[in-house]
């Protein structure tokens, strides 16, 4: 597993700031029918479809999540229904 979240400790760097300004004018909702919310669901496939490749995975391999106690329990969660958990 590769976390990605250093945001509360790294400054982003400025083309990182440039690429995240063009997209913070889309709030609309991803999960909506209407023609903006249909584009941002399109930006997030995209996003999720590099990322992945960025790193050697699937598409599916790639997870947003609202926060970091989300990512958290994600992670933990996922691994314990895998049978992998630890048992003392």
């Amino acid at each position: 597993m590769i976390y990605l979240d250093n945001a509360a400790t790294t400054a982003p760097t400025s083309e990182a700031v440039e690429f995240a300004n063009k997209y913070l004018e889309k709030y609309f909702n991803p999960s909506a029918l209407y023609r903006e919310g249909l584009e941002v669901s399109s930006f997030i496939k995209e996003a999720r479809d590099y990322i992945s490749a960025s790193v050697g995975g699937s598409k599916f391999d790639c997870l947003f999540t609202s926060g970091g106690t989300e990512a958290d329990n994600t992670a933990i969660f996922s691994f314990a229904r895998r049978g992998n958990a630890v048992t003392t």
